[in-house]
């Protein structure tokens, strides 16, 4: 059950942006899962690792990239469904990855 303050957050946000907010929701559902497996797998990378932070940084900006592209070419309302779609199957490609890699990496 969502709450009137993250309602009126997203609509402030679609304002702002000027995307409709289901886009922007849809986009929010999408992205977020793949982001977060994301950054699950480069922090277990670099758990053991004396300067982690900066080699994470550099692990995690050009995986991160086409994430963030795709879901920038799903508020596209013409063809953003297609982007919509691709992003999904990354984030559920990553979702369903990550712990694998997970344990892999802390090993």
């Amino acid at each position: 059950m969502r709450d009137s303050t993250s309602d009126q957050k997203v609509c402030v946000i679609s304002r702002l942006a000027e995307v409709k907010g289901s886009a922007l929701t849809g986009y929010d559902a999408s992205a977020t899962a793949g982001l977060a497996a994301l950054s699950l797998m480069v922090a277990s990378l670099t758990a053991g690792f004396r300067s982690s932070a900066a080699l994470s940084g550099m692990l995690l900006l050009p995986l991160a990239v086409p994430v963030l592209i795709f879901g920038a070419g799903a508020m596209n309302p013409i063809d953003g469904l297609a982007a919509l779609k691709l992003l999904a199957a990354a984030s559920l490609f990553l979702v369903a990855v990550s712990p694998f890699a997970t344990g892999a990496a802390l090993r």
